[in-house]
């Protein structure tokens, strides 16, 4: 769960923020939303053909020219999956019901909006088309660096040391941006002043990366593969454990599971 913390800082917070200042925020979670009734109603409220039904309702709002805005000081407890099994169908049906969303509101993308312009092209490259690609591109650097020491080992006087050096620059570049960009998304956060388990947190960036976001481009290689065959899916609910408890001290809240 705690991985999941450094998840919602790093990559949804932060992007809302960053939509947020466009006018294009994409989805009020389920969690946490406060409604107009009268625009949820001209809407035609939740739909039942996504399942990802906040999300619908969001982009149908902002097809009607509806401002949703992101508050970063909104606070909710929610249980979150507390296994790999209820995180990966947690993020299966997510995964699908974008996918349901942004083809139920495709002709969007041609006209003017921050739907159109901003919030459905930001969905289709970062949260479909890179999470699909960035695999490979670990992949060609653990091929690559394979490559040169099999080179250099059996063929030293061949071996490109100068194209092994490039790979690595741009690899660990990479890396540095990844982690100055969740720095800046820490410092966005208002974290209670007295814990460090933020800077824990942002410490694991990198090893969550080569690991926890890599079982989420796992699920949307199924999703896609699952929308493409045409096979319906339907709601699938988390299994509730009532583990989370947390106790009010003068100025800050904390919360264990």
């Amino acid at each position: 769960t705690r991985w999941q913390a450094l998840e919602y800082i790093t990559s949804q917070n932060f992007e809302r923020r960053a939509l947020n200042t466009m006018g294009a925020v994409s989805v009020v979670p389920g969690a946490i939303g406060a409604w107009r009734i009268s625009a949820v109603g001209e809407a035609g409220a939740f739909h039942t053909d996504t399942v990802a039904e906040d999300a619908d309702l969001t982009m149908a709002l902002l097809r009607r020219g509806y401002r949703v805005k992101y508050e970063d000081r909104a606070l909710a407890y929610t249980e979150a999956p507390v296994n790999a099994s209820g995180l990966m169908r947690q993020r299966f049906r997510w995964s699908f019901g974008i996918l349901q969303a942004v083809y139920k509101h495709r002709e969007t993308f041609a006209r003017k909006g921050a739907l159109g312009w901003v919030a459905l092209p930001n969905i289709v490259v970062f949260q479909i088309l890179l999470p699909l690609v960035s695999p490979f591109i670990d992949v060609m650097f653990v091929v690559g660096t394979s490559w040169y020491f099999l080179q250099k080992h059996f063929h030293p006087e061949s071996a490109p040391a100068a194209d092994f050096q490039r790979l690595v620059i741009f690899f660990l570049t990479f890396l540095v941006i990844d982690f100055i960009t969740s720095a800046i998304a820490f410092m966005l956060e208002r974290s209670s002043p007295d814990t460090r388990e933020d800077s824990w947190l942002l410490s694991q960036v990198w090893l969550q990366r080569f690991a926890y976001r890599q079982l989420f481009s796992w699920v949307l290689f199924k999703t896609v593969k699952r929308a493409a065959e045409g096979e319906p899916f339907a709601w699938d609910k988390l299994e509730r454990t009532a583990a989370v408890t947390y106790r009010e001290s003068e100025d800050s809240v904390h919360v264990h599971q």
